[in-house]
């Protein structure tokens, strides 16, 4: 649960309190906000990358207007034309440091990077 808490607040406003389940597709969080007193909950779908995805195709993010940041579990992948029209942050794994930033880059593609704890 540490990399779901490395976002928060999400969304300007919600806190992850626990951890529901987890899928093919992702991992599903509890997650609430307080308002005058009262705690308001919803779910959270968080998705990551898998090492297994080695292509990022053309325009694979570019409708996701929400999308914020994507999270990589393994090596970079190559990455298509426009993949995203929003401003968006990719995360990726300290195993793989060394080939996502080998000398100390903070873009990669364009895209802002950092690295999970």
């Amino acid at each position: 649960m540490e990399i779901i808490k490395k976002f928060e607040p999400i969304f300007g406003e919600w806190s992850v309190e626990s951890f529901i389940g987890a899928g093919s597709f992702g991992r599903v969080y509890k997650i609430y906000r307080e308002e005058n007193g009262q705690r308001f909950y919803s779910a959270l779908k968080y998705y990551s990358i898998p090492d297994s995805v080695t292509n990022i195709g053309d325009y694979a993010f570019y409708y996701c207007d929400s999308l914020t940041s994507i999270t990589f579990e393994g090596t970079p992948p190559t990455v298509g034309e426009n993949v995203s029209e929003s401003d968006i942050t990719l995360y990726y794994p300290a195993a793989y440091a060394h080939l996502w930033v080998p000398n100390g880059e903070t873009e990669w593609n364009g895209y802002r990077i950092e690295q999970l704890g």
